[in-house]
């Protein structure tokens, strides 16, 4: 099955011609590796494949439910963070999902408010389609399988392995 594939991409930056007519397609269960000297376009390739830049050119198609993502070679960690704080500050559309239910869920606490208890509610309706209420014991599951196991350890305790480790989470 064919998961995405990237016809004719290119990108420039001002007059370098980074990519240029690039094509590529990525089946299931295959691995590919990106080999290159530095500056040929390698970390852009990859940005432009999981949405992060967007190429001058060319069309990208991916499969039904086919969502990639880039984890930058020096991600940015959160030092006053836990371990479960830093995997849920990522990016992807469920993150900002259940970020937004706790600061609703935090301002209603503090001060109960008719819009932002409708607002919960459809963030509410959201997470329940999405079944994001089991999440957290996702990543619990996920870290563990990486060798992190201290979900409250706080990240500027970490080692670098470590931090990529729970970046991957």
């Amino acid at each position: 099955m064919n998961l995405i594939t990237l016809e004719n991409i290119s990108k420039s930056y001002s007059e370098k011609k980074l990519l240029e007519n690039i094509s590529l397609g990525i089946n299931d269960k295959e691995k590919i590796g990106l080999i290159g000297v530095n500056g040929t376009g390698k970390s852009t390739l990859l940005k432009i494949i999981a949405g992060a830049e967007i190429e001058d050119s060319g069309t990208i198609t991916k499969a039904n439910k086919v969502r990639i993502e880039y984890l930058p070679q020096n991600p940015y960690y959160d030092e006053n963070a836990t371990v479960l704080e830093q995997v849920f500050k990522g990016t992807c559309e469920e993150m900002k999902i259940i970020g937004d239910y706790q600061d609703i869920l935090d301002k209603i606490n503090k001060s109960y408010d008719e819009k932002l208890n409708e607002k919960l509610l459809k963030l509410q309706e959201k997470m329940d389609a999405l079944n994001l209420w089991d999440l957290e014991s996702s990543a619990k599951t996920v870290l563990t399988k990486l060798g992190i196991t201290d979900f409250n350890q706080k990240v500027e305790e970490l080692s670098g392995g470590q931090r990529k480790r729970v970046s991957l989470a």
